[in-house]
């Protein structure tokens, strides 16, 4: 799905990009703390560490505002991770927002000094709600009889029946003979109609599509 057209990074050669999987014509070396990334990513994913990533995205950020650049592209993962792990509202995601700002703050300083200062844009991929139910499909398909994918575990299973693709904390994608190989995928009709009817019935889905 990255092939659909040129990115900003080859519209604009002079970018980097700190803490993103998403790095499609960025120039060699332009790509900043990958390491970092895939380290304190693993252990914020597994054990809920998002501060000390955020802290090394900063620091990065920082260090960039002296080069010669047109375009950044920095992430921080952890208002979305801890989100998830707790609540919108929890004091630890609010947390998180008062480091950005005070990383930002320090940017802005620093880029002060190099002159004008750049325009900013702040993005979010999707909202957050807090949760009130939960219910793991995953599970759910495996216990009515049907060898499941699903991230983090199970993601290479062989004869797998069904495929779940979670999509933020209320939304999962499921896909039914993900490695048939067909040349059009399953139409409504021919849907697994006892699975469906079982996950319509469940109380915590709203809307099936």
């Amino acid at each position: 799905d990255l092939t659909c057209g040129p990115s900003i990074f080859e519209r604009v050669p002079e970018s980097y990009a700190i803490c993103t999987p998403l790095t499609n014509g960025l120039r060699p070396g332009a790509h900043l703390i990958p390491g970092k990334r895939a380290l304190l990513g693993a252990l914020a994913h597994y054990a809920g560490t998002y501060p000390a990533l955020d802290r090394a995205v900063a620091d990065a950020w920082l260090e960039t505002a002296a080069r010669a650049w047109r375009f950044l592209f920095v992430v921080f993962p952890g208002p979305d991770g801890l989100a998830h792990l707790t609540d919108p509202w929890h004091p630890a995601v609010l947390a998180t927002y008062i480091e950005i700002d005070q990383a930002l703050g320090r940017f802005v300083a620093r880029a002060r000094r190099q002159g004008e200062l750049p325009a900013f844009f702040v993005a979010s991929d999707h909202g957050a709600s807090a949760m009130r139910e939960h219910c793991d499909v995953a599970v759910l398909l495996e216990q009515w009889g049907g060898r499941t994918l699903r991230h983090p575990r199970h993601v290479w299973r062989r004869g797998a029946r069904a495929a779940t693709m979670v999509s933020g904390n209320a939304s999962v994608k499921l896909y039914f003979e993900p490695r048939s190989g067909r040349v059009e995928p399953r139409g409504e009709r021919e849907l697994p109609g006892e699975i469906v009817s079982r996950l319509l019935a469940l109380p915590v889905v709203r809307l099936a599509a």
